[in-house]
């Protein structure tokens, strides 16, 4: 594995709302591991700070954005690959759409699985991703846009009725444009469909939460950010119900039982370093099968 030195930057106010922050917790690990990567933390240690306001849970030091893009396209094929079978959210979006007249934007599609189940039963699918990915581009039958939802991009400004966002609102380093780059492309009475980590579900020690471990995460919801997010962006909570993450819910029993063993061993730093050694993952990006520590979100457009 390779070894990268990386340039961090303080995070001193809370990303979603600008207010101050207290500790509720440090991370104890020395080293994340990304794909193939071994990128050691910043010296002066990385605190989990919750806002006093909206309650977003936050790093205080997070990559510079340039660093974590190179890292991110170096590897994120590697770490994040396309699932087979029935994709976990769709039974939960089925009851949002308008079976062929819908619009739907998933943002951060990658290999196009969830749009290429909701295909036969919507009007356009459009995807938005920082690469294209040839799979995905099969299945998009409207736009195809490149770009970064933090950015400026080019996009047809035609707003859609579904925007999807399945594990992405925990990556964000520039919240407020991201935020206010998705509310534009939701059309007034239309939905905006989340899944993500929330931290207030999280029976533990948060510093001993996997996924505030992971070197790609930089904060983390709960319904009171949420209930933020809505009064700032023009939508009203429709929907916030807990779930396991989309990973974990559809795993057959042997499955179930290889990750619990996994998640056991995790904290021994000799299984830690067998695994990495293997190229089998950081044991420690693992969480138990039953873990119930994401919410399936839906937001509907209610002003501008």
């Amino acid at each position: 594995m390779e070894t990268i030195e990386l340039v961090y930057q303080a995070v001193n106010v809370c990303p979603l709302c600008g207010s101050s922050g207290r500790s509720q917790g440090q991370l104890t690990r020395q080293n994340y591991f990304f794909g193939d990567f071994i990128i050691p933390l910043p010296r002066e240690g990385i605190y989990l700070c919750e806002c006093t306001n909206c309650s977003l849970l936050f790093k205080s030091m997070v990559p510079k954005p340039d660093d974590l893009t190179e890292i991110m396209s170096r590897e994120a094929t590697g770490v994040w690959k396309s699932k087979t079978g029935t994709h976990p959210a769709l039974s939960r979006i089925r009851p949002y759409l308008k079976i062929g007249s819908t619009s739907v934007l998933d943002i951060g599609a990658s290999n196009g699985d969830l749009l290429a189940q909701l295909k036969p039963f919507v009007r356009s699918t459009s995807a938005l991703d920082v690469v294209e990915y040839p799979q995905c581009r099969l299945t998009v039958n409207k736009e195809y846009i490149i770009g970064k939802i933090e950015s400026s991009f080019s996009w047809s400004g035609d707003c859609y009725d579904i925007v999807t966002a399945f594990d992405i609102f925990e990556h964000f380093l520039d919240t407020p444009s991201a935020l206010s780059n998705i509310s534009a492309m939701v059309k007034f009475g239309g939905k905006l469909i989340v899944e993500t980590g929330d931290w207030k579900s999280f029976n533990g020690k948060l510093d001993q939460w996997y996924y505030a471990n992971l070197f790609e995460h930089q904060l983390f919801w709960d319904k009171e950010s949420f209930d933020f997010l809505c009064n700032k962006y023009g939508f009203s909570l429709i929907q916030y119900e807990n779930c396991n993450h989309k990973g974990r819910r559809n795993l057959g029993h042997v499955k179930k039982m290889a990750i619990d063993l996994v998640t056991k061993m995790a904290p021994n730093s000799s299984f830690q370093q067998a695994m990495l050694a293997t190229r089998m993952g950081d044991p420690l990006r693992f969480a138990r099968s039953s873990l119930v520590d994401h919410v399936f979100v839906v937001m509907e457009k209610t002003f501008a």
